[in-house]
């Protein structure tokens, strides 16, 4: 009885333990909405970082002991005092002190810019699941692919999705599109392109659009 006792308490410690750490089969999406110890963050939020909340040296010791940048060591390259690119083999992000650098000096403190690029891309699908509907998207088209800019959160998350196909096939937009970037930012984002209201797929999993305006 003793020994089935010491059993149950070391299973029950054992998922304790297990049940703080990041689920391995999390897709790499979900984990983005996570901090490093597999909690989740409140929005808006990537990896742990809050804009407006989270400082550049905070920043970098969150995204470098991250389970969704890497599952081997990353790399870490200081471009210069306020530019940090940490490469893992999932995702490079690239943290951007905004507030430090001479070149924008009205800009208020902690103007922290988070750029992540995810290796390979990640799934349309995936991000939507975890992200929900976006706000709006923008469509900037090029001669030999189009831009998809998905708002989040009044523009202080932006998801960004590129197809390669003619120009002003806005209805290619596929659920297995390629995100291809993430971005994260307190002050809001500016982007380019012709507004429309998001209106999920349709049956073959193409994208619906309202123009707005």
């Amino acid at each position: 009885m003793a020994l089935l006792l010491l059993f149950s308490v070391l299973v029950g410690g054992a998922q304790a333990i297990g049940a703080a750490r990041p689920n391995p089969k999390q897709s790499v999406a979900a984990l983005l909405l996570t901090t490093p110890d597999g909690n989740i963050c409140p929005q808006p939020c990537l990896l742990g970082i809050r804009p407006g909340l989270t400082t550049f040296e905070q920043a970098i010791a969150l995204v470098q002991r991250h389970p969704a940048i890497s599952t081997v060591d990353t790399r870490s390259s200081l471009i210069n005092y306020w530019v940090m690119v940490i490469v893992g083999n999932r995702m490079t992000v690239t943290l951007n002190d905004a507030s430090a650098t001479l070149l924008s000096p009205n800009i208020a403190s902690n103007g922290l810019l988070t750029l992540i690029n995810p290796t390979p891309p990640l799934l349309l699908r995936d991000v939507i699941a975890v992200l929900g509907a976006p706000e709006a998207v923008y469509l900037d088209f090029h001669n030999k692919y189009s831009t998809f800019w998905l708002i989040y959160k009044g523009s202080q998350i932006i998801v960004e999705v590129t197809e390669m196909h003619a120009m002003h096939d806005d209805e290619r937009l596929r659920m297995e599109a390629p995100v291809v970037a993430l971005r994260l930012s307190g002050r809001g984002l500016l982007v380019s392109g012709q507004k429309v209201r998001w209106r999920g797929f349709t049956r073959v999993g193409l994208f619906r659009s309202e123009p707005i305006g």
